[in-house]
């Protein structure tokens, strides 16, 4: 019998940046427990990307 073959389509991620240095996905949820969403973390540093002014992180959609 033949293996398990490759299913769908093979997507290309693209690596996302944030001020030149390279970011994971990660998940955010806020102390009341509530409403998380998927956001962006540096790899080197490990901190959140946080949008200019506010008091929340970026969403990871709206990361260059």
């Amino acid at each position: 019998m033949a293996g398990i073959k490759q299913r769908g389509i093979s997507s290309i991620h693209i690596p996302k940046t944030y001020k030149g240095k390279l970011v994971k996905p990660c998940r955010y949820v806020p102390s009341n427990g509530g409403g998380g969403f998927m956001t962006g973390t540096v790899i080197e540093t490990g901190e959140l990307v946080w949008e200019q002014g506010k008091d929340r992180p970026t969403p990871w959609r709206s990361i260059g």
